[in-house]
């Protein structure tokens, strides 16, 4: 199998990120983030789209749902 190929399957195997609305706790102003729903929590920094300060974002997905957190850093 050449790499390229490989590359190409091992890349349609991953799972498509899922899109989440979150409220920016300090601006309140809402947007989307990309999660990888193939991990079953995440913890990360992320920056506000609006106001550009730093979100602490925790997603978990426990029986296929998903909750999202959002604090101030």
């Amino acid at each position: 199998m050449r790499l390229e190929q490989y590359i190409e399957e091992e890349v349609k195997a991953l799972p498509e990120e899922q899109w989440s609305e979150i409220e920016c706790p300090y601006c309140g102003e809402n947007f989307e983030i990309g999660l990888d729903p193939s991990s079953e929590f995440q913890s990360f920094v992320n920056d506000c789209e609006i106001c550009c300060k730093p979100i602490q974002v925790d997603a978990e997905w426990e029986d296929g749902e998903l909750t999202v957190g959002t604090s101030r850093i």
